[in-house]
């Protein structure tokens, strides 16, 4: 018998059980003779439960456009000064921790509960995304430089392929027509703004770049603002019209998008208009949470002297768990 044996004296009586013990890895049935009255049982439940990651952190915030450039010239009068980019987009929230794990399942035998190990804690957050690099202001002088774009910038209005690093559009360089042409006003115009960087490879708005340096940029899409226009004094055909430079258009979806670059202005006859601000770049991807922790195993509690009387009795073992059950000469 896997228990011990049982004797009976030469003149009847109480069975002699021998001393032994029996362990238990799974589940199964403990047998109990006659004459076995008293055990101990030291038992063990599962290992706790990993925690589980933890969650990515989100996208960071966007940032503004550059400046358009000043003119220096008195004789740009009211269009002389450059507008400011549009701002950029809050950041989103950082990322939450994983969620502790669940507790092993316990062992049971005679009635009792032996626990089971603890869950393992969760993953810790993820951080936040970084924040885009704002547009370089516009050249205030005769402005052949544009400002750059955020995070180095691209020659026109569509975020990086890389979404930790979308990039705001350079502004447009000034121009100007040339000077003492017969039947032509002289004119000169302010660089348009860069486009701001959006969350995906299109634009935000529909109007093509025209040979003029004047007309912004197109904010990427998903949120990228558009650049604003630069100054305008004067046309070939329309003498009398004056514009202003436009101020950058500020990114519309949350931790996407960059604030476009403001116009530039007009510098004065027959010179180079001031460059336009370059866009801003959008908020990088935040980085993944940290794996969860690994349960704990559980720790031995033993039961003595515990009456049993002659039969089965179930014992239960989950997965790593234990139970042994052991006795004295009775």
């Amino acid at each position: 018998m896997p228990i011990g044996t049982s004797k009976v004296g030469l003149f009847g009586g109480k069975p002699t059980v021998l001393a032994g013990c029996q362990t238990f890895n799974s589940p199964g049935t403990f047998t109990v003779p006659e004459g076995l009255e008293i055990v101990s049982v030291t038992g063990a439940g599962a290992d706790g439960n990993s925690g589980n990651p933890g969650n990515t952190g989100g996208r960071g915030s966007g940032a503004s456009g550059g400046s358009g450039g000043n003119s220096n010239s008195p004789s740009a009068g009211p269009y002389r000064f450059g507008k400011p980019g549009g701002s950029g987009v809050a950041g989103e929230a950082p990322g939450t921790s994983g969620n502790p794990g669940n507790s092993g399942s316990a062992s049971t035998a005679f009635c009792f509960n032996f626990a089971g190990g603890n869950g393992g804690t969760g993953g810790a957050a993820g951080n936040l995304g970084t924040a885009g690099n704002s547009g370089g202001a516009g050249n205030p002088n005769s402005g052949p430089t544009p400002g750059n774009g955020g995070n180095q910038g691209l020659e026109g209005d569509y975020p990086a392929g890389n979404p930790n690093l979308r990039r705001g559009g350079y502004g447009s360089r000034g121009g100007g027509y040339v000077c003492n042409v017969s039947g032509v006003k002289n004119v000169s115009y302010g660089g348009g703004g860069g486009g701001g960087a959006g969350s995906t490879p299109s634009r935000a708005c529909s109007q093509t770049p025209g040979p003029a340096p004047r007309i912004g940029f197109c904010g990427g899409g998903g949120g990228g603002g558009p650049g604003g226009n630069g100054a305008r004094c004067g046309t070939p055909n329309s003498p009398n019209v004056d514009l202003n430079a436009n101020p950058g258009v500020s990114g519309s979806v949350t931790s996407t998008g960059g604030g476009g670059g403001g116009g530039g202005a007009e510098v004065g006859p027959c010179k180079l208009g001031s460059g336009g601000g370059g866009g801003g770049g959008g908020g990088g991807a935040g980085n993944p949470g940290s794996s969860g922790n690994p349960g704990n195993s559980a720790s031995p509690a033993v039961q003595n002297c515990v009456p049993v009387v002659a039969g089965c009795y179930p014992i239960v073992v989950p997965t790593n768990g234990q139970v042994v059950i052991s006795w004295n000469t009775q």
